[in-house]
């Protein structure tokens, strides 16, 4: 990639190198080395890059800046633009300039304003009293910030004048117009060791000093208010989170008042604010026991909270801000991303007004950005909506393609409807999409991108998208409500220190009872705490069998030391004592061993005992209620090969009966379920490409095999995943195969012994199935499939009428991280219970589904 380095502020918060690559967070340049500085390349491929898609849109050139320039920066006066950047003729720097009329057509040509320093830093350009005033930094120590005024023409009126000398890092410049002269404000690195905070300066311009206004914070944003200015700051706290506060300046810089807008360090670093009406609004991202959710608060002009901070939406999992947009009249914008919206190769962003009240309307507009890497979108308001620079792939409507994403303008009007959506193909440019773009600026009468060439020199372009046909897919559309099956709440039910590996549930009364089991590595050696442990224990901690009620807050720990290959089931009692019984593993005497618990309706422990007594590896524990007591099946390496066997236990866990050997061979993935008086047992035996399920039904008297094992399935398909549900017809077996795209999950009614009754009928997914869960009501069934999906889980849902054929999968959510392959999923009801991970440690997830 040439020299040439097209550099921006956003928002005033950081530097941004904007891109059709990723438009992502970059440095500038700090020496002459060319090309590959690892700076992010244009992600356009080059099929799309080097093929023109359309006649291109309108696009005047107005600049031709050589390799090594610093900008353009770009500001906004009405529908003027001015642009401002630093180019370098031989050993010398300067500072050049040309303003833009509405049409984005230079007024003038360029003009020289004066040396540049050799090493540009951090720069902003924004309109201030009748002219424009521009502050930047040198990217050397000390570091200077210096600032030049410019009259609407462009022309330097003064300058440049020293406003500060400062040792360390200037992390952030911006400029606020107070009226009778502008604020420049900067963030400096915090002369504490803490790398992750930084300190506030001001200067109003005459000066003879900055002063710094506020020290420690990890977030900020300022605007102009009420005669001076505003500024929202996250405050640095002992975790990565923080309290929110709000700070008045007046016209020269002095804090008047401090508001606090939450009394608890539980803000994301992600501050954001803008002037609506007579108000202040602000939000962020808060994170409390649960989920990431979006806060929202108004302040009036008199400094006193009118709006306290409520959560922008009901929830829907992890949320996070991604910006507030200044209205040009009206109603404010608010830009943020759910979790579960995402896609493997995109990003979902939801956008919806804002009003003075920091309260939304009922409109939702759903933006794409065509990639998972990083960066956003830029975002501006017009005087009939919003404008969104996205990216996105550059299809026509009706049109499937697979073209790269190219950057892509959308405009939406104040109802939130796409009323534009158009790639920035530069006719100029023969059609092509331009391979830089940024700058996106909207005044009265319309809104121009900058866009520019990658050679050296590069050419830069004022894109004007007037003329773009309608003819492209949309890259956002209106929310609509969704139809049933739909994802109605999500939650984070409980978190873990680890990644979960099993998860299983029961009904029990009004409240499921929900356990869970952590990942331990069982290779990490064994040594005797020097102090004990929570239970008291001096012996080191495994992996934690842990339990919950739904909807109760609070959670049980049944052991510390469990065993992660052996994982866990839990039964009900179907009501008779209101009690389940919970089958997990851990080592006796160094030897892995089956335990059985019994619990309560809230998940506390009351009984426990250890039901083998045999060496070997014990895998995959599974149980089932029957009459007056329970079933349990497990895969055990007593003979040294791995096979199954079973046992009963009543309520007492004492074991009705011996163990069983039920066989098997190579087996896996056991599933158990009550027929009748008895139970049924399917697992899949095989490996590789072979793997088929093998029905196996269990007496109830003391759990022996009844009969010959039955296989169900197709030759050379690859079974996972069986799982059961009882349905007005009888047990459904389901369970997931291998496609040549996507999955099938196969459903399968069995008679009363346990065998197929009529046909199986296949549920396509398109994508790779890795769980499946079923729950049946009336004469259909309710089925949720989770997905592996790149770095992320996807969840599908979808119905059989038992009479017909199953519905077409319909995928509702993504989760926060990839698919756990291991763990089942639990639907009961309209309630669906999920492990989920995120930074390593494990998340239950309780979803509840609208079906109807």
């Amino acid at each position: 990639m040439p020299r040439t380095v097209l550099k921006v502020v956003s928002d005033g918060k950081y530097a941004l190198l904007l891109s059709v690559a990723l438009m992502q967070a970059a440095c500038a340049p700090r020496d002459g080395a060319p090309a590959d500085d690892g700076r992010p390349k244009p992600a356009t491929a080059a099929a799309t890059k080097d093929r023109a898609l359309g006649p291109g849109l309108e696009a005047e050139r107005v600049a031709k800046v050589p390799a090594g320039t610093f900008g353009p920066y770009l500001a906004r006066r009405d529908d003027a633009r001015l642009l401002v950047w630093a180019a370098l003729a031989g050993a010398k720097r300067s500072w050049k300039s040309v303003v833009l009329d509405a049409a984005g057509k230079p007024a003038a040509p360029a003009q020289t304003l004066g040396d540049a320093p050799e090493r540009v830093g951090l720069v902003t350009v924004e309109a201030a009293g009748k002219g424009y005033a521009l502050l930047y930094s040198t990217d050397a120590q000390p570091t200077k910030l210096e600032a030049l005024f410019l009259d609407e023409s462009g022309r330097r009126i003064s300058g440049p004048e020293l406003v500060a000398q400062q040792p360390g890092d200037v992390l952030w410049v911006d400029w606020v117009d107070s009226g009778d002269r502008p604020l420049a404000l900067w963030a400096l690195r915090s002369e504490s060791a803490k790398a992750d905070r930084a300190d506030i300066f001001v200067w109003a311009q005459g000066a003879a000093k900055p002063t710094r206004i506020v020290t420690d914070v990890r977030a900020w944003q300022a605007v102009p208010f009420a005669d001076g200015a505003a500024l929202a700051v996250v405050r640095a706290a002992a975790t990565a989170l923080g309290p929110v506060d709000l700070l008045r300046l007046d016209a020269s810089g002095k804090v008047t008042a401090t508001t606090p807008m939450t009394t608890a360090a539980s803000a994301e670093p992600d501050v954001d604010m803008v002037r609506v009406g007579q108000s202040l609004v602000l939000a962020w991202t808060e994170h409390g026991a649960a989920d990431g959710r979006v806060m929202t608060c108004a302040v009036s002009s008199s400094g006193k909270v009118s709006a306290p901070p409520q959560a922008l939406s009901a929830p829907r999992g992890d949320q996070s801000l991604i910006r507030l947009v200044q209205p040009q009249s009206g109603n404010a914008f608010i830009v943020w991303e759910d979790a579960v919206d995402q896609r493997p190769d995109a990003r979902r962003l939801r956008v919806a007004r804002l009003g003075e009240n920091a309260r939304t309307g009922s409109e939702r507009a759903l933006l794409e950005f065509a990639s998972v890497e990083g960066g956003v979108p830029e975002l501006a308001a017009t005087a009939q909506g919003l404008s969104a620079l996205t990216l996105a792939r550059p299809c026509k409507r009706g049109q499937a393609c697979d073209d790269a994403p190219v950057a892509t303008l959308v405009e939406l009007d104040r109802t939130l409807t796409p009323t534009l959506a158009t790639p920035l193909t530069l006719a100029p440019l023969g059609g092509k999409a331009a391979p830089l773009a940024w700058g996106l600026t909207c005044g009265p009468s319309r809104c121009l991108v900058l866009a520019a060439t990658d050679g050296a020199p590069a050419e830069v372009y004022a894109v004007r998208p007037d003329a773009a046909a309608a003819t492209w897919q949309p890259a956002a559309q209106r929310e609509q409500p969704s139809e049933p099956p739909a994802l109605e709440a999500l939650s984070t039910l409980a978190r873990a220190d680890a990644p979960i590996t099993t998860l299983d549930a029961t009904a029990q009364g009004e409240h499921p009872v929900v356990a869970w089991l952590t990942f331990f590595d069982p290779t990490t050696p064994w040594q005797r705490l020097g102090k004990p442990a929570a239970d008291g224990r001096f012996d080191p901690a495994r992996a934690t069998v842990a339990t919950t009620r739904l909807g109760s807050g609070s959670s049980e720990v049944i052991s510390f030391r469990a065993r992660s290959s052996v994982g866990l089931s839990l039964a009900s009692d179907g009501g008779a004592f209101g009690e389940a019984l919970l089958v997990w593993g851990a080592l006796d005497a160094k030897i892995p061993q089956v335990f059985t618990t019994v619990v309560d309706a809230s998940g506390k422990k009351l009984r426990q005992r250890m039901l083998t007594r045999s060496k070997g590896e014990k895998l995959d524990a599974v149980t089932a209620r029957v009459a007056d007591g329970w079933v349990v099946a497990w895969i055990d390496e007593r003979g040294g090969a791995p096979e199954i066997y079973s046992a009963k236990v009543n309520r007492f866990l004492q074991r009705v009966g011996p163990e069983h050997k039920v066989g098997g061979s190579a087996p896996s993935s056991l599933a158990l379920h009550a027929l009748g008086k008895d139970g049924v047992l399917a697992w899949v035996e095989g490996s590789g490409q072979q793997g088929r399920v093998h029905l196996q039904r269990l007496a109830a008297q003391d759990g022996a095999p009844q009969g010959s094992a039955a296989t169900l399935g197709n030759d050379g398909a690859t079974a996972r995943a069986p799982t059961f549900a009882t349905s007005t017809k009888g047990t459904v077996l389901g369970f997931l195969e291998a496609a040549d795209t996507g999955s099938v999950a196969r459903l399968q009614l069995l008679d009363d012994q346990g065998a197929a009754s009529g046909p199986a009928r296949g549920w396509r997914i398109d994508a790779e199935a890795v769980s499946l869960a079923l729950h049946c009501a009336a004469d259909e069934c309710r089925l949720v499939a989770v997905t592996a999906e790149g770095g992320r889980g996807g969840v599908h849902v979808g119905r059989w009428p038992l009479a017909g054929t199953p519905r077409e999968a319909k995928r509702i959510a993504a989760q926060s991280g990839a698919a756990v392959t291991s763990s089942r999923l639990v639907l009961i009801d309209a309630d669906l219970l999920l492990a989920d991970q995120s930074l390593g440690r494990g998340l239950i997830r309780h979803a509840r589904i609208k079906w109807q």
